[in-house]
């Protein structure tokens, strides 16, 4: 994992709302995106769980230098990520609650049990880069928050209701057991309450400064409005 490359720029709808955004945070909110999509990579883009745990553990050894060591950072990736973290005092919990949520689909056998339990799935690979970009976008406090992890809680879910059969083949079940036969209606029904939680919070923040997080929404949320159908 030594000396990586910075990566090329995906599709992705991540990078719409982010034009809207000035240089700076634009910058600091692309940082963050490639940490993210170079763990994830780090997990799913290899031959073995073991590799995946060796990646992992590369990765966990960067954000310990970002934030203790501090020696110069061994590829662009790390060097950016350290920049945003400089510029907009991020915090490293968010950042070791991904790492935690990446781990977990290191498991040979990947299996949620609980509402609770796919609840916290959700918040540690999605609520906790929602926490990191709010500060980017300079939006703080409990209502910012709760609209973050609540936000990351809805993505991940629409990605989990498009993912599910194609999950089923690789031996994953983020649907928790607990919902049984109905466990396709109740993942859509908590999808839907997780929209419409952001959508009740979203009136207690300013709306500029969240533009690029409420594009965001809307774009997952026709989404998920496809899904739902099919």
């Amino acid at each position: 994992m030594k000396n990586q490359p910075a990566p090329h720029r995906r599709s992705s709808s991540f990078f719409i709302p982010m034009l809207l955004m000035r240089k700076p945070k634009r910058h600091a909110l692309k940082a963050l995106y490639y940490f993210c999509r170079a763990v994830d990579d780090a997990v799913d883009e290899v031959s073995s769980k073991e590799e995946a745990r060796q990646n992992l553990a590369y990765w966990r050894g960067e954000i310990e230098n970002l934030f203790v060591t501090k020696n110069s950072p061994e590829n662009e990736i790390s060097s950016q990520l350290g920049i945003a973290i400089w510029r907009y005092q991020l915090p490293r919990q968010p950042f070791e609650d991904l790492l935690n949520g990446m781990e977990f689909d290191c498991s040979t056998k990947v299996e949620i049990h609980t509402e609770q339990e796919l609840e916290r799935y959700c918040y540690c690979v999605a609520g906790s880069v929602g926490l990191l970009a709010m500060r980017i976008f300079g939006v703080q406090g409990a209502d910012a928050e709760q609209f973050a992890i609540y936000l990351g809680q809805a993505l991940q879910l629409t990605n989990i209701l498009r993912d599910r059969r194609k999950d089923k083949h690789l031996n994953r079940s983020y649907v928790p057991a607990q919902w049984g036969n109905s466990s396709t209606s109740k993942l859509i029904a908590k999808t839907d309450a997780s929209f419409q939680k952001v959508a009740r919070i979203k009136k207690q923040l300013p709306t500029r400064p969240l533009i690029p997080a409420i594009l965001m929404r809307d774009i997952y949320y026709r989404k998920f409005t496809r899904l739902k159908k099919t």
